[in-house]
């Protein structure tokens, strides 16, 4: 699964929830980090790549399995 695609976190939930009839937690740890060395020599393309995989799908995953988990009862 790449988190970073929209139609693999979809696909990801689907198979969970018809696999476990539910989702009742959510462990997000994907991360990239293409980059090693000083901040001002990293590319346009690499800080997108790492904010795309260690934010933006993140906080995607989130919006996308809260509701699940609230029909169970475990997000407060």
């Amino acid at each position: 699964c790449h988190v970073g695609k929209a139609e693999d976190r979809e696909k990801l939930i689907t198979t969970a929830l018809k696999r476990h009839q539910g989702i009742d937690i959510l462990v997000s740890n994907a991360a990239v980090n293409p980059f090693f060395g000083n901040l001002m020599d990293v590319t346009e393309e690499v800080w997108d790549k790492v904010l795309s995989i260690n934010v933006t799908a993140t906080a995607m995953m989130i919006k996308a399995v809260v509701p699940e988990m609230e029909k169970r009862g475990y997000w407060y």
